[in-house]
């Protein structure tokens, strides 16, 4: 027998299928779906990762431009300013001039003049390198703008939508994890009372001895068919046909002595149980009855030590040679003689 006690497998081959089958249905349609989900995810994933990637060169790029537009705007202001002082430095010298009567008063003039309109585009190019300026400080902090006032193209193109799409497409992905998981349980259990109802495996005490077979195999069996039957040897018992008088002076416990046929020790034994004539145990109960066992016998049955050797070869439906030591023939003589 094998170590796990398992002696017989009976198979349903009309177990229905249907619950099964639908389960496994479930599960791969959940299998599917996560599957599809995931990949969408992953898909989003990286969109949302090249337009961040793409953002971030547009990002620097701009920087850059107007980096190079304030660097332009600051040189022009100061080579106005320089040319601003040289002009004006002229139209003092052709104002004093004019005064002592060395040029004329139209030359004066005229310096003033160009004095006045270096001026106005100083002023328009200290305007413009201040919003150049203001450009870069809004660019540093997130913000970007052309010269106009106006977004570029690539910054109205915002990762909001492709972030709200992740974001959906990740909480579809739980559901459908979550779905999966169930249907893996469900499938589960399905299997489990399948197997259930689809197969019984029929189990003994490791170490029993399978003692006969009611059905050979591959034999179809209707329910409460006898399949076989196992006796365990850890657990010896003698049954001792006895006569009403002396069962009357048995008690559990009592003391026995058993020499087993062809063995020439002497085995210790206790009664486990005393039975009259009239409810004796049979062959439904036991392996095997004693000899002597007809109608208006008593029965003993004993428990019996275990030697050496008994577990490889049981002594089981042998004769054997039984003695109460507590028990005598003028005990007997007296109860039967009611004494």
């Amino acid at each position: 027998m094998p170590p796990d006690g398992r002696i017989a497998r009976i198979t349903e081959i009309r177990a229905d299928r249907a619950a099964l089958e639908t389960s496994r249905g479930r599960l791969a349609a959940a299998v599917a779906t996560e599957r599809e989900t995931l990949r969408r995810v992953e898909l989003l994933r990286t969109i949302l990762a090249e337009r961040e990637k793409l953002l971030t060169a547009h990002r620097e790029a701009f920087k850059r431009e107007v980096a190079a537009r304030v660097a332009a705007e600051t040189a022009g202001a100061d080579q106005l300013s320089r040319q601003l002082v040289f002009e004006r430095s002229a139209a003092k010298r052709e104002a004093d001039l004019s005064l002592l009567g060395n040029t004329s008063t139209a030359a004066a003039e005229a310096a003033a003049a160009r004095v006045l309109a270096l001026e106005r585009t100083h002023a328009a190019a200290a305007a413009s390198l201040e919003h150049a300026l203001a450009r870069q400080r809004a660019a540093e902090a997130g913000a970007y703008q052309l010269d106009d006032g106006n977004e570029p193209d690539w910054a109205t193109h915002s990762l909001y939508t492709a972030r709200l799409e992740l974001s959906r497409g990740e909480e579809e992905l739980g559901r459908a994890q979550a779905l999966l998981t169930a249907a893996r349980a469900e499938a589960a259990a399905a299997d489990l009372i399948f197997d259930r109802s689809h197969d019984v495996i029929l189990t003994a005490p490791p170490g029993s001895i399978v003692w006969s077979h009611f059905s050979a195999p591959h034999a179809g069996v209707v329910p409460g068919t006898q399949i076989l039957s196992w006796v365990d040897p850890k657990t010896l018992l003698v049954d001792v046909p006895i006569s009403d008088a002396e069962a009357s002076l048995l008690h559990p416990g009592d003391r026995a002595f058993v020499v087993v046929e062809g063995e020439t020790r002497t085995r210790k034994a206790r009664v486990l149980l005393v039975r009259g004539s009239s409810g004796t145990l049979g062959t439904d109960d036991l392996v095997a009855i004693a000899k002597g066992r007809r109608p208006g016998i008593a029965q003993a049955i004993l428990t019996v030590e275990m030697l050496p050797g008994d577990l490889e070869h049981p002594p089981i439906s042998i004769m054997a040679f039984v003695d109460f030591p507590d028990v005598s023939i003028l005990s007997i003589i007296r109860t039967r003689l009611r004494l």
